[in-house]
């Protein structure tokens, strides 16, 4: 709905927020902001293997934080350990590089898995769903509800 034009209502227009927002979710498999470690072992250059951190993680594939970006030409590897009985191996590729913005940032790198097994696909959204359970039941513990 238009609430107000402004001189030329070409330059400027002032509208009112929708009624109703409807929220529909792209993307294919849930993602968790979350800090696990991580090996990206480089299949093709005499097994060199890099141990970082995950920004964040999802069923169909993670985003690491590095010094240097990977090659996206590269076959690599990643160990994910879950739980301490739990790990997923499998094999991925980079789809995007994100650059630093200051000059001592780290590289964000998100890399799709490319061989994963249903069951283990499973394994990280029972993860997922876990750890969201437990960080609403913690908020509801220290503010007296979910502030999601």
């Amino acid at each position: 709905q238009l609430i107000d034009c402004k001189d030329n209502p070409e330059d400027c227009w002032e509208i009112s927020l929708p009624i109703n927002i409807k929220r529909i979710q792209r993307r294919e498999h849930v993602r968790l902001a979350i800090i696990l470690d991580v090996k990206i072992e480089f299949i093709d250059q005499k097994k060199k293997v890099i141990t970082t951190f995950t920004k964040d993680i999802s069923a169909g594939g993670v985003r690491v934080v590095l010094e240097e970006p990977l090659p996206d030409d590269l076959d690599i590897t990643i160990s994910l350990p879950l739980t301490e009985e739990v790990a997923i191996e499998t094999k991925g590729e980079v789809v995007r590089v994100i650059f630093p913005k200051t000059p001592r940032g780290m590289v964000t790198t998100a890399i799709k898995f490319n061989e994963i097994p249903k069951e283990e696909q499973e394994m990280i959204t029972k993860y997922i769903f876990k750890k969201e359970v437990q960080k609403r039941q913690k908020d509801i513990e220290l503010f007296g509800k979910s502030i999601r």
